[in-house]
């Protein structure tokens, strides 16, 4: 089975300079969770998520009015072809951990989206006979579901492990109650 069989055609874009209210606007409007950015080309310059508009609102204290696309977007897209296999689609999905492909054409253009959602609604139970093991989309929806702080936390948690030259060890033990007796050691 091939990307083309699964993908979704009609795609939303928006371009770098569009607000955030135009992005949002088109999440809402199309149910989506994000919008591919294109250039003037429809060549996939970017992504932007219902998210990562919603963190760009917080942090930056403005309106999504007041907010380019460029702002917040994503610059590291996820891609494959349309006459990718399946399976390695999947394989990005589960290696980058992202629940959205941009589905190109040779020059990088957009022709369709595809996401988990897709994988997941219409391979399942059947995996077998599209060629896609059941154990296999189990193992891409895992991958792709982990908290975004645990998977940040599972990347530096063996340099925090490690003592440095400098570092303090603190003991911690608990404190008796108020009023309790003393106990002699």
């Amino acid at each position: 089975m091939r990307v083309s069989n699964l993908m979704t055609r009609s795609v939303h874009a928006c371009t770098s300079v569009d607000t955030l209210n135009r992005a949002a606007q088109l999440l809402w409007e199309h149910d989506i969770g994000c919008v591919p950015v294109v250039d003037g080309e429809r060549r996939v310059i970017g992504i932007v998520t219902d998210r990562d508009i919603a963190m760009a609102a917080y942090t930056q204290g403005r309106g999504l009015a007041e907010l380019t696309v460029a702002a917040c977007m994503s610059r590291q897209v996820q891609s494959v072809r349309a006459d990718d296999a399946i399976q390695v689609a999947a394989g990005k999905m589960r290696e980058h951990r992202v629940r959205r492909l941009a589905v190109v054409d040779e020059r990088g253009r957009l022709v369709g989206m595809l996401s988990i959602s897709d994988l997941s609604q219409r391979l399942w139970p059947r995996g077998t006979a599209s060629g896609f093991d059941d154990d296999e989309l189990l193992s891409v929806i895992a991958a792709v579901s982990q908290p975004r702080r645990a998977r940040d936390v599972d990347a530096v948690a063996p340099a925090l492990a490690k003592p440095k030259p400098g570092d303090v060890s603190v003991s911690v033990r608990p404190m008796k109650k108020p009023g309790a007796p003393k106990t002699s050691k």
